[in-house]
């Protein structure tokens, strides 16, 4: 029996934090990748998780530092108020200037482990689309989801967030309640926006 969008929408919960984890990623395995343009290096990513909202309970990809830009930036677009974990710089770090060095690699490899794992432990990041797409694609398809963007209720959202955070943050003091259940109310519909997003992908991609 079909599934009402009004179920699908109470599924999602809002609370702040998760009840326990079921997103467990590893980082390892670097490999050396050298084309008539360019070498560069992936990292495999190895995840493992409980969640309904996976089709696998396990996952192996293969990404390069270029795909965890794509993802904070993702993430940045799509929680505007929200502090994104930080990604090691691109060629120095802690006074290391050789990016193809054993020590750089693996200085890198456990940034990039370290990064994954707090959006994982995120009560918001961690049920990003973006964030399961990266988990869960390969590279090619990684590629074909870069050139797509955000759908048109995951814009909205975006927009409402954005509006939210400067009623919020606008630098007066002492602001009237009705602004404090303004903000409270365009967070909840931001919110609700996002859920309707993801149903609405979840449903297209499953009558393809």
């Amino acid at each position: 029996m079909p599934i009402s969008p009004s179920s699908m929408i109470n599924q999602y919960k809002f609370e702040d934090e998760p009840e326990q984890r079921d997103v467990f990623i590893t980082v390892d395995d670097p490999e050396s990748h050298i084309t008539a343009i360019e070498t560069f290096i992936t990292y495999r990513v190895l995840t493992k998780t409980s969640r309904g909202e996976f089709d696998s309970s396990e996952y192996e990809v293969r990404r390069r530092y270029q795909d965890f830009l794509w993802l904070r930036s993702r993430l940045e677009e799509a929680h505007p108020t929200l502090i994104i974990p930080p990604l090691p710089e691109k060629f120095i770090m802690k006074g290391m200037v050789e990016r193809f060095s054993e020590e750089f690699i693996e200085t890198r490899r456990k940034a990039l482990h370290k990064f994954l794992n707090r959006i994982a432990d995120h009560p918001t990041l961690t049920f990003n689309e973006d964030f399961k797409i990266f988990l869960t694609v390969q590279a090619w398809e990684l590629s074909s989801h870069k050139k797509q963007g955000p759908g048109l209720l995951s814009r909205m959202g975006q927009t409402v967030r954005a509006v939210a955070s400067s009623v919020r943050g606008g630098g007066v003091k002492n602001r009237p309640e009705v602004f404090t259940e303004m903000n409270n109310y365009m967070q909840t519909f931001s919110q609700k926006i996002s859920v309707l997003d993801k149903i609405a992908q979840r449903i297209y991609k499953e009558e393809r």
